[in-house]
């Protein structure tokens, strides 16, 4: 065997617990003889009761099940492949390597249904033993490394979107920001798409009247309810204050109206907090390929302040106030 693996195999093995299972005293001292130079904890067993305590009092203690058992079938009181069908059910990758001198058709389907690593006959021949061993230990430092790696994407992948959302996102409500609202009207530019602008009628009042902590409370149902009433494809964003945008792309006139019409409606019955009943204003621009992206946005804000100053609760476009047909 190379020097250079065995060097890096017992530094990798020495981190790591076997239990061997066996009844013959005198095999038992060989196997605990020869693992241990590999490994510097191993738990021993002479039938398959007391193995299977040894087993579950480990997890308890470490929180983490032993990495190797080598365990023969002979075994009095508890016999090695029960032994295996009861921790395969809680650890279904556990790695076993089994042995026996009396191995029938019946317990070699057994082992291969158990999904047991390595079944070695008896006598044992210790240097193809070792080498098992040897790719046992190769197999879960190969393992690890897998699991490490996908831990180690996985908190990349977290803190990449802990990053967006605190990049991206309003922090009151979870809305998309100004910053990120910004940059994707300006990938929307050459698209058609309709753009609505909102806010909350006489939010001033709210404020004055049950302060900023119930305010805010009110900004966060509001959001929630352009958020549950628009398509899951739609952007929803807080523009500032108490003004918010909603963004429909490919939509056409009338599916504008309508659901805006919606949202209007679902506003002024929604009850928010401390039963305080709110309105809110709409302005909709539908895309013109030939305005730029500050036209745009003023032409939806101007139909906002149309709808307001034409006595609030109402939805303005081209700066006419919308009225649903009965």
């Amino acid at each position: 065997m190379n020097n250079r693996r065995l060097s890096d195999i017992r530094e990798f093995s020495q981190t790591l617990t076997l239990l061997i299972i066996e009844d013959d005293e005198l095999v038992l001292n060989q196997l605990k003889k020869s693992f241990s130079t590999l490994f510097t904890n191993i738990l021993i067993s002479n039938n398959g009761f007391e193995a299977l305590d040894i087993y579950y009092k480990y997890h308890k203690k470490h929180n983490k099940f032993i990495d190797i058992v080598f365990t023969d079938l002979n075994l009095p009181i508890m016999n090695g492949l029960e032994f295996c069908e009861k921790i395969k059910l809680d650890n279904e990758k556990q790695i076993i390597i089994a042995t026996s001198a009396y191995a029938d058709i019946n317990n070699l389907q057994k082992i291969i249904d158990l999904g047991i690593y390595k079944f070695i006959p008896k006598p044992l021949n210790f240097e193809n033993l070792f080498e098992i061993i040897i790719k046992s230990l190769e197999k879960i430092k190969e393992e690890q490394k897998i699991i490490k790696l996908h831990e180690e994407l996985t908190s990349i992948k977290n803190e990449n979107i802990r990053l967006f959302e605190q990049a991206s996102l309003d922090k009151l409500t979870g809305l998309y920001n100004r910053r990120y609202i910004d940059d994707i009207l300006s990938k929307y530019i050459n698209c058609n798409f309709s753009l609505i602008f909102t806010d909350i009628d006489y939010f001033k009042d709210i404020n004055d009247t049950y302060g900023h902590r119930v305010g805010d409370e009110v900004l966060i149902e509001f959001a929630k309810i352009l958020k549950n009433h628009t398509r899951s494809y739609d952007i929803v964003g807080r523009w500032g204050g108490e003004e918010f945008i909603i963004l429909l792309k490919e939509t056409d006139v009338e599916t504008t109206l309508f659901i805006t019409e919606k949202l209007r409606k679902t506003i002024e019955s929604h009850e928010m907090p401390e039963n305080i009943k709110i309105t809110s204003s709409f302005g909709i621009h539908i895309s013109n390929l030939n305005k730029s992206l500050e036209e745009i946005i003023d032409d939806a804000d101007e139909n906002l302040y149309y709808a307001k100053k034409q006595g609030k609760n109402r939805i303005s476009y081209n700066f006419e106030i919308y009225k649903e047909e009965n």
